[in-house]
């Protein structure tokens, strides 16, 4: 009986931050760009589930033979760290637009910043309250129920784009390759010539190509 609520206990740090950064981050990177990438999310879904399974088991043998008067303040601290990532990740992300050789103006990346450290004040100034208000309950549980919701809300998110996109995670894309077969013979008709332009941004390659429309598609 012991054993099972020490379990309950840590879950909330075990469970959220290796979900948010090593599954839920890289899949939800994958899915805003998935026309630049050669494999399907299959190939990566693997990878990034085996991860957090390694991380979830680590943390939780770390969690679950640590004393209990540490075990909160790690939990404590993995939960901080993992609510910073989560803020400024969906909603602190910074647009630098083109990257195309241009010099950034950072002085206008100003209030950013600033922003950003009152976020990380505010995550550990709430934080730390929590700790104090309930250091005589069962503050795990708390964190369980908020992390819970979190992981919710991100796997929400993951499985809207991929039904936006119609991407089904269970189905490897095949794969396709150059080869230098027939890579000097012509056909009679319908011949096509790539011109590779280095260093040019895919952004504004495509809208390029979608306002000249030289393929006439």
């Amino acid at each position: 009986m012991r054993a099972r609520k020490n379990i309950k206990r840590v879950l909330s740090g075990a469970l959220f931050f290796p979900f948010t950064i090593l599954l839920f981050a890289p899949l939800d990177n994958y899915l805003l760009s998935t026309e630049t990438y050669i494999f399907s999310a299959a190939n990566v879904l693997s990878v990034f589930v085996l991860l957090f399974a390694v991380g979830f088991v680590a943390i939780f043998l770390l969690l679950f033979f640590v004393p209990v008067s540490v075990r909160k303040y790690i939990v404590t601290v993995l939960f901080v760290i993992n609510a910073i990532f989560y803020i400024h990740g969906n909603f602190l992300d910074n647009n630098y637009g083109f990257l195309n050789g241009e010099a950034i103006d950072w002085s206008a990346d100003l209030a950013r910043r600033n922003v950003s450290i009152a976020v990380i004040a505010v995550c550990l100034i709430v934080t730390v309250a929590l700790v104090i208000i309930f250091r005589k309950k069962d503050f795990e549980k708390l964190l369980l129920l908020i992390a819970l919701i979190c992981m919710g809300m991100q796997t929400t998110s993951c499985v809207a784009q991929m039904a936006v996109q119609g991407i089904n995670p269970f189905v490897i894309k095949p794969r396709t390759a150059f080869t230098k077969d027939g890579m000097f013979q012509l056909s009679k008709t319908d011949n096509t010539l790539i011109f590779v332009v280095d260093t040019l941004d895919t952004d504004i390659m495509n809208e390029y190509l979608q306002t000249y429309d030289p393929l006439g598609t």
